[in-house]
């Protein structure tokens, strides 16, 4: 525990409901956030596994966790690596971790756009591209806006190699259709890989309503595809086509509830993907 201390950094939630500073789009004002009970399920999530994963819809301020997550995480000593899609992105991301930590009164080593360091210990570094983890010893990894990350296979993979003997993984985004985000998400409802998962989305927060969400889809213009994307957190799949061989008859049966699990939406579109579905979909009744 370092000398600046102003409440238990060992209770995360406590840490949470006094120092989770940020913007209020609501009340369009800056300052200490109301700590809800979806966000302490997402914080639950990350605390108590070593790999995590959150699907979420836009504007449900999971960044604003993640940053308070760790500026916690940093005060008790942890090294933090914090990856996304381009460099000013990261900027920001670590100015707001750096704005909680001056509200707390922790005292600075190492300070400067990109990175920071504690006197007492704990550091944090942004990055936006694979070669950025050379030389970087780290004890988590928080990926954002995992599926709109070019070349994220690659960092993912460097990255799980860096924490391969202990350490966390976050990786948060929203849904981008069907890439290595939907594939991590996939494996994680059949079991395949150790990703413990949460989804959020408008209707968990209780800072929107229903008129919320109809302004929302007016500005995304009635999309059918967006507004799954966005609001609902939906992997927006395009419905395969299907070519009927001659004198044989084909059928299709989707598994709902998987489907369901998977937050997969099939939508029209000339695209046949079905190479994703990976037996979700059963063919060929005659077989």
């Amino acid at each position: 525990m370092t000398k600046v201390l102003k409440c238990n950094t060992k209770n995360i939630h406590e840490f949470m409901e006094n120092y989770k500073f940020g913007f209020d789009a609501i009340k369009t004002e800056s300052g200490v956030l109301k700590y809800y009970d979806f966000e302490k399920r997402v914080v639950n999530l990350i605390n108590d596994n070593r790999f995590s994963m959150i699907l979420k819809g836009r504007q449900q301020h999971i960044s604003t966790i993640l940053a308070a997550y760790s500026a916690w995480s940093i005060l008790n000593g942890k090294n933090i690596a914090y990856y996304t899609i381009k460099r000013d992105l990261c900027k920001h991301f670590i100015n707001r971790v750096r704005l909680m930590l001056v509200n707390y009164g922790a005292e600075f080593d190492v300070d400067n756009k990109i990175q920071f360091s504690l006197v007492d210990g704990g550091s944090i570094v942004g990055m936006s591209n694979p070669t950025n983890f050379c030389s970087q010893a780290v004890d988590e990894i928080i990926y954002d806006e995992a599926a709109f990350i070019d070349r994220f296979e690659e960092a993912f993979s460097i990255g799980s190699t860096i924490l391969s003997t202990g350490g966390k993984l976050i990786v948060a985004s929203t849904p981008n259709g069907p890439e290595k985000f939907f594939n991590l998400w996939q494996g994680s409802v059949l079991d395949e890989n150790d990703f413990k998962r949460i989804k959020i989305t408008y209707k968990d927060n209780p800072r929107y309503d229903e008129e919320w969400a109809e302004r929302m889809k007016k500005m995304l213009n009635m999309n059918e595809r967006e507004i799954n994307q966005e609001l609902y957190a939906e992997f927006v799949m395009p419905i395969p086509k299907i070519t009927k061989p001659k004198n044989k008859m084909i059928q299709f049966r989707l598994n709902d509830d998987l489907f369901n699990k998977l937050s997969m939406k099939l939508i029209e579109d000339d695209v046949n993907i079905s190479k994703y579905l990976r037996g979700l979909i059963i063919k060929d009744v005659n077989e």
